[in-house]
């Protein structure tokens, strides 16, 4: 069961800190001048100053200056498929990070089929804000089914969660929350969220309007599945899908099906959730490029006929004219690593021969 609890001992970058410090007083030989002057300097500085040198802080040290510029190399670079994710998430981000002030934090709801890049935008976002990425101690990863298994245990659920939302919010204001499974979370504790995400520009001392939510779900995923494949039986291109039709079914589907999640929700009715933002089913076109993205990262040829063979052994939808991915991209890495695990296997038996 996952705790919610605030730090209350020094991290073992804080302890070589202070070990640091006293080497600096202590270790450094008089006749060493420059050492001796450097150490000087160093004990000059502000404390916070000197301790974010060897852990992390909320600060330009460890946030990136050019966040937006740095998404939308991300998302244009990486992110197949996805015209409407694409254009959205990157001028959302753009728009929230060039406030010194925003009026809220900026949430954003990500709705779309297995493996079509929810959380691999996740991803990007948090590579995007934070120097260390998504090992970041201000990124804040919940997925509803681990962190939140029993309906049953809601209240306690609510408490630490609040507790912990503010907790970290009063680390650091750029907070990055990331709520995976959205759809499965009991509902009631979207209410605990509700106020850090509200016009406030200060609760209980934090101002929690340079943070960032993502909640990421596959609720309303059948609905855009049916309009995507209107458009292509209608010979129209998926790019012609605009994000006002995709809203509308996901607004309508978070509100209106299932038990968890946005059901019923006051983020929505109160026009809380800044950008509903589809992620369409993938093609294998798409799909083909996810492949040859990954075979490069891991210095492989992407050699057609492989590619293309790697492509075949994923599964397709809908029966009666198999267009778009069961799986998205989600299997290309597995494929890939099992498709080279055999080859160097087979590599090193010839060479045993």
């Amino acid at each position: 069961m996952f705790l919610f609890t605030r730090r209350s001992i020094l991290s073992s970058a804080e302890i070589v800190f202070a070990i640091f410090l006293m080497w600096i007083v202590v270790a450094e030989p008089v006749s060493k001048v420059s050492g001796a002057a450097k150490g000087l300097n160093l004990l000059w500085l502000p404390y916070t100053k000197i301790k974010c040198m060897f852990t992390e802080c909320c600060d330009e040290s460890w946030i990136h200056g050019n966040i937006a510029h740095k998404i939308q190399k991300e998302v244009d670079d990486k992110l197949y498929g996805q015209h409407i994710a694409q254009e959205y998430v990157i001028r959302g981000i753009r728009a929230h990070v060039s406030k010194a002030r925003p009026n809220k934090a900026l949430v954003m709801s990500f709705h779309g089929w297995t493996g079509s890049g929810k959380n691999y935008v996740a991803r990007m976002i948090a590579k995007s804000v934070f120097k260390n990425e998504m090992r970041s101690k201000f990124v804040h990863l919940f997925v509803a089914t681990l962190h939140f298994p029993h309906p049953e245990e809601v209240d306690k659920y609510k408490e630490q969660l609040r507790s912990w939302i503010y907790g970290n919010l009063t680390q650091c204001e750029r907070s990055l929350f990331i709520f995976d499974e959205i759809d499965k979370m009991p509902y009631q504790l979207m209410d605990v969220i509700l106020p850090f995400i509200d016009y406030h520009e200060h609760i209980g001392g934090v101002d929690p309007r340079k943070s960032i939510f993502l909640f990421l779900s596959n609720g309303g995923m059948n609905a855009m599945v049916e309009k995507t494949l209107d458009y292509y039986h209608s010979g129209r291109a998926r790019e012609e899908i605009t994000y006002k039709e995709m809203e509308d079914l996901i607004k309508n589907s978070a509100f209106n099906e299932g038990e968890g999640g946005l059901k019923t929700s006051r983020l929505i009715s109160r026009h809380l959730i800044d950008y509903f933002v589809p992620f369409l089913p993938l093609e294998r076109k798409h799909v083909i490029m996810c492949f040859k993205d990954y075979l490069r990262s891991r210095g492989f040829p992407t050699n057609p006929e492989e590619v293309e063979e790697l492509a075949n052994q994923l599964h397709f939808f809908p029966k009666a004219s198999p267009i778009y991915s069961v799986s998205g991209c989600k299997s290309v890495e597995q494929k890939v690593d099992f498709l080279y695990s055999e080859y160097v296997d087979r590599q090193h038996f010839l060479d045993d021969l």
